[in-house]
């Protein structure tokens, strides 16, 4: 073997061991890592999606995310293949479209929220937005990197690949007294998807 090719079969390898083990599906707590690289292992997978974050005809944006991972890139390939999945944990990287003040963003402020709930909060301003889960008070040109981990029964059963549906609220971004019609950033969400059952 050449010595480029043993060096990316080592470096492949090293990411290998760092994916984290497979949980038992009994279990309801996932305290382990959310990786950055290498897609899956085992039945273990990560998928992506990215959200927009801005104004229509207001003045202000709130995203809310839940833990149904059936918008994310080749979603239709991994529900063909197994019959069930949860999610153990998803990462939410918020990436500025602005970099420094401007007449379009101000000083406007930016709360992040990670949750476990079990329908969408009701958030109409800073107050609100404030209030649930564990926040973040940020600014709109700041980024931001929060991570959501199962933690309830509900969050840890196992969905039908064939009806995906989120068993839990994960995270909130809010932001107010914006320009219309102006996108003011992205989240970059990685779910780290436990699958069982392959199909046959």
């Amino acid at each position: 073997m050449k010595r480029s090719q043993k060096s990316k079969l080592q470096r492949r390898n090293l990411r290998v061991r760092n994916f984290p083990t497979v949980p038992n599906p009994g279990r309801l707590v996932y305290t382990g890592v959310i990786p950055t690289s290498t897609s899956e292992s085992g039945t273990l997978t990560l998928l992506r999606e990215v959200a927009t974050l801005a104004t229509g005809a207001g003045t202000s944006f709130n995203l809310i995310v839940d833990n149904n991972p059936s918008a994310s890139d080749n979603w239709s390939e991994y529900s063909t293949s197994w019959s069930e999945y949860r999610i153990l944990g998803m990462r939410f990287d918020y990436r500025p479209q602005f970099t420094v003040n401007t007449a379009a963003v101000a000083t406007a402020p930016l709360v992040h929220s990670v949750l476990h709930m079990k329908s969408n909060p009701s958030i109409a301003s800073f107050a609100d937005a404030f209030s649930y889960g564990d926040t973040y008070l940020g600014h709109i040109t700041k980024q931001r990197m929060s991570e959501w981990r199962m933690t309830t029964p509900e969050e840890a059963t196992f969905v039908d690949c064939s009806a995906p549906a989120g068993t839990a609220v994960a995270y909130t971004n809010f932001s107010s007294g914006l320009t219309t019609a102006t996108t003011y950033g992205y989240v970059f969400v990685t779910y780290l998807v436990q699958f069982r059952n392959a199909r046959k």
